[in-house]
């Protein structure tokens, strides 16, 4: 997706891809903590009930290109 929508992950922040073990209000908690939620495909409807800012993938990547790029030195 990221290639697709032209982000260059080399250029992003670090990205944590964590595997939660289903218990209950686990999803809840998981998008009261994200800042935005991207659905990628139609079985998404379950998250987009509890999501609070959800994007397109095109949105992301706009919101992305406009966020100032630090480099460390």
């Amino acid at each position: 997706m990221a290639a697709a929508a032209g982000i260059d992950i080399d250029a992003c922040a670090d990205i944590a891809i964590l595997r939660e073990h289903a218990i209950p209000g686990r999803d809840a908690a998981l998008h009261a903590a994200a800042d935005l939620y991207v659905p990628l495909h139609a079985a998404c409807a379950g998250h987009l009930r509890l999501a609070g800012d959800v994007v397109t993938p095109a949105e992301l990547a706009a919101w992305l290109a406009a966020c100032p790029v630090t480099r460390a030195a």
